[in-house]
């Protein structure tokens, strides 16, 4: 099969994206163990080790970890637009 320049530009695009994708999961995974790391460092704080869901406890532990929870939905919201651009890189070199 051969690949002309147009077929051989889609594909390193295709390949761009894929590797956003991968950095992005890995960004992901990282902001997930900052938050999960928040956690455990505020129920250290306040010596307790288990806090039920809704709860005064679990509200404060919210509010505490606030930064680390926005640092993880904004990391989702990147890796789920990366993943569509991939789609769309490889709609677009399958045409």
């Amino acid at each position: 099969m051969e690949i002309n320049a147009t077929k051989l530009a889609q594909l390193l695009d295709v390949a761009q994206k894929a590797i956003e994708v991968d950095s992005l999961e890995a960004v992901l995974a990282t902001e997930k163990l900052d938050l999960s790391t928040a956690y455990d460092d505020h129920k250290e704080r306040v010596g307790i080790n288990y806090i039920a869901a809704d709860t005064p406890e679990w509200t404060e532990m919210l509010a505490s970890t606030k930064g680390e929870y926005a640092a993880v939905e904004e990391a989702k919201r990147n890796l789920k637009n990366a993943r569509s651009r991939l789609k769309s890189a490889i709609r677009r070199y399958r045409a």
